[in-house]
């Protein structure tokens, strides 16, 4: 009764010094099951693991191992000879992704954006997989292989996606847990709105503005100076859905700006609008001014 070993399998380690490995070998007609024996190089005492299929998935210390796998078939007392030992690099072997880094954000300006993903190269591999997929859609992985340590993919932009990469050893297969990274692809940025009514001074104070489509909310700051001043100061900053904004009572003399951005989920903002507004002293203000001066 001869075992033949098909395929043999090590992890990508983090930072412990054990490995799950994967073994797989043709089965054996009548067999009630396995016995795998991994023989270390360096003379330590083998490590043997029974299984009931042609398969084993056992964690063992890193190293180098001489494997052989023996059979029992149903209603034999003893086992087959031993298997043609085999020599079995149990590796560290890891690979870091490199770019875009880990929940990185890319702004774009169109509908479909190339991005290039990199990542370490891993001794002895053959070539690397790069799996993808969207929040929106986990279950659509979209998978690219390549020979190379990197690769540029058009992304549908407007779209939150995660990625990992895998790689594959001509000496050993193996069963890897990636770290797998964020990525946030903007789409093109939000129309910039359009100020339609502002009135600072008056007995409903008001700032209307076009309603954009597709539009999740506005942010609107409001900007006072007085007249003998250079800067403006923040007076009001405030987040709406509507298209419009109501402002406290009263407004004191000077110079008003609006700013107002639009956003959406997703897409960058907008522009920001501005508008400015000044509402002067009356003659009554300027006579009650210049009395205060005389004292």
């Amino acid at each position: 009764m001869w075992i033949l070993l098909s395929s043999i399998f090590t992890l990508v380690a983090q930072a412990q010094q054990f490995k799950t490995i994967e073994l797989d070998w043709d089965p054996i007609a009548k067999a009630s099951h396995y016995e795998v024996r991994l023989s270390p190089v360096n003379g330590d005492s083998p490590l043997v693991f029974r299984s009931e299929e042609p398969r084993l998935v056992q964690e063992i210390p890193v190293g180098e191992y001489n494997l052989s796998v023996r059979a029992k078939a149903k209603g034999y007392e003893y086992y087959s000879p031993w298997s043609k030992a085999v020599k079995v690099a149990v590796e560290l072997k890891d690979l870091a992704l490199v770019a875009p880094e880990d929940k990185a954000t890319i702004d774009s300006k169109d509908r479909v954006h190339t991005v290039t993903f990199k990542w370490t190269a891993v001794q002895d591999a053959k070539s690397y997989t790069l799996a993808i997929w969207t929040l929106s859609n986990p279950q659509d992985i979209k998978r690219f292989r390549t020979k190379g340590i990197s690769k540029n993919l058009s992304l549908k932009t407007g779209e939150e996606y995660q990625w990992k990469v895998e790689f594959d050893s001509p000496t050993v297969s193996y069963e890897q847990h990636p770290p797998i990274f964020n990525l946030t692809v903007l789409g093109r940025k939000v129309t910039t709105p359009q100020i339609t009514r502002m009135n600072i001074d008056g007995e409903a104070p008001q700032i209307k503005w076009k309603k954009i489509q597709g539009v999740s909310g506005y942010q609107v700051k409001v900007l006072h100076r007085y007249f003998d001043e250079d800067e403006f100061k923040t007076v009001i900053e405030n987040s709406t859905e509507k298209s419009e904004l109501s402002l406290p009572l009263p407004a004191p003399k000077g110079i008003y700006r609006v700013e107002l951005v639009a956003r959406a989920p997703l897409r960058a903002p907008s522009e920001p609008a501005a508008r400015e507004e000044t509402i002067k002293p009356s003659a009554s203000d300027v006579a009650n001014a210049l009395d205060q001066l005389d004292l």
